[in-house]
């Protein structure tokens, strides 16, 4: 089910506290959070720092990080990779005592992505850690 279509319709004139009270229930009917990250991310985009740091830090949910235009395997492009990464997501990521985070970092492939949600929903896989590929 798309949480997104669990909630009502916000529209680009829609004021922050509405846009973010629409982010929260989303996010609470959420199992996983898919994040799509090119090199166009930007680092401290206000509503998607916003949104890592409620998904992380209060609904405890699962993400699949995904880059489009990465081909092969994500082990040892991090550091290239990394860059992609906004500020909320960074600073988590990179924050050693966070052992409550699970994370699938994958390339952006219909495939990977069915995969990784079937693992992460239907089975229930915790992929424990900050950096798993």
């Amino acid at each position: 089910i798309d949480s997104h279509q669990k909630t009502n319709a916000v529209r680009d004139t829609s004021k922050e506290e509405t846009l973010k009270r629409a982010l929260r229930e989303r996010l609470n009917n959420s199992k996983v959070m898919i994040l799509i990250l090119s090199n166009d991310t930007n680092y401290d985009r206000g509503f998607l720092n916003y949104e890592i740091e409620k998904a992380l830090d209060y609904y405890k949910l699962p993400l699949v990080i995904t880059y489009p235009g990465v081909e092969g395997k994500i082990n040892g492009k991090l550091s290239t990779l990394e860059k992609r990464w906004p500020k909320a997501l960074k600073e988590r990521l990179n924050d050693k005592s966070r052992d409550d985070l699970s994370c699938l970092h994958i390339i952006f492939s219909k495939d990977q992505i069915s995969r990784a949600l079937e693992y992460m929903t239907v089975h229930n896989k915790k992929y424990k850690g900050a950096r798993l590929y």
